[in-house]
């Protein structure tokens, strides 16, 4: 459950980067807004278009309950070589200096070659992706776990 001040109802517009957003009808989509040429982007969750992603700063169209500053937890047993073909979308991503989500923009055609950015991490020529990872609020004992995530897999 959601603290009443853990969230908002809004446009993926309205949603800084680092917010889960949650459907709340079928015409929604659940996902996560990252950044991607310094602009927001929302990186679906679920659905057939799983681990695709769009511009989110002028949407206004897809609409959900927002949840701000959700952290972002690695399973580190489900560590491997990132490889810009083999990597799975949806994979956490350490690469230069940044940590995001593998992702396909829709509409474009070199699937899947794309990383859309997290976190800053210090600069390194070691990469490494997890392909199990999930989206949690709060820490301590009032840590939630809101999703869970295999990119192998199904959505969780």
């Amino acid at each position: 459950m959601l603290a009443l001040s853990e969230f908002f109802t809004g446009t993926i517009s309205e949603a800084p980067v680092g917010s889960l957003v949650l459907p709340r009808s079928k015409y929604d989509r659940c996902g996560i807004i990252a950044s991607f040429n310094d602009a927001p982007i929302f990186v679906i969750l679920g659905d057939d278009h799983r681990f695709q992603a769009f511009p989110s700063a002028d949407n206004s169209s897809h609409k959900g309950l927002i949840v701000p500053d959700v952290g972002i937890e690695v399973d580190e047993t489900s560590i491997a070589e990132h490889d810009n073909w083999d990597t799975p979308l949806g994979s956490i991503v350490c690469a230069e200096k940044e940590i995001g989500i593998r992702i396909a923009t829709i509409g474009q055609l070199s699937r899947g070659r794309l990383v859309a950015k997290l976190a800053l991490i210090p600069p390194s020529s070691v990469e490494a992706s997890f392909s199990r990872w999930q989206i949690t609020r709060g820490s301590g004992a009032d840590k939630r776990i809101l999703m869970k995530i295999d990119a192998d897999k199904g959505l969780k």
